[in-house]
């Protein structure tokens, strides 16, 4: 079984980095009236304060709640949609793992929403066996040893029903 994280592996950046460092700060920005570069400032102190280490770094909805902005996450997300992009030699890397037989599951830290729209959006689903969010599906981050048992046993118990 080999393993994969999505964002900045699988995908491109482009897709989450502009709903943290441009749409969240441009939103911020609108309802505060002022400028987009006090906004990106501002929220970028605050997911540093927040830490990658914390499961509300990955959640939008935390975000949106915390900064008061009037935007679901899906609308912030959909927004960014166009910006998703595998890139180019993704495909045929994994039509060959998957033709040689190797199974193939993704495990990101991004959360489910994010993960989702990026695989439906990409059209790559189809290759893998399982993808798992360890913030959402697991309540971790990839940072904790747990992680990779957990998806590991989830794998096994999937593949034995």
């Amino acid at each position: 079984m080999l393993s994969f994280d999505m964002d900045g592996t699988i995908t491109d950046l482009s897709f989450v980095e502009s709903v943290w460092l441009e749409g969240i700060p441009r939103l911020f920005a609108e309802k505060n009236r002022i400028s987009f570069q006090e906004a990106k400032a501002f929220v970028k102190n605050e997911y540093e304060q927040s830490g990658m280490d914390r499961l509300e770094w990955y959640d939008l909805n935390h975000w949106v709640g915390k900064l008061n902005l009037n935007f679901s996450p899906s609308e912030i997300l959909n927004s960014f949609q166009h910006r998703i992009k595998t890139f180019p030699e993704v495909t045929g890397a994994l039509q060959d793992l998957s033709k040689k037989g190797y199974r193939l599951i993704i495990l990101s830290n991004a959360r489910r929403e994010f993960l989702d729209l990026e695989l439906e959006k990409t059209g790559i689903s189809g290759f893998f066996e399982q993808t798992f969010s360890s913030t959402s599906d697991f309540g971790l981050t990839k940072k904790t040893t747990d992680i990779y048992q957990k998806s590991a046993t989830s794998v096994a118990f999937l593949r034995w029903r």
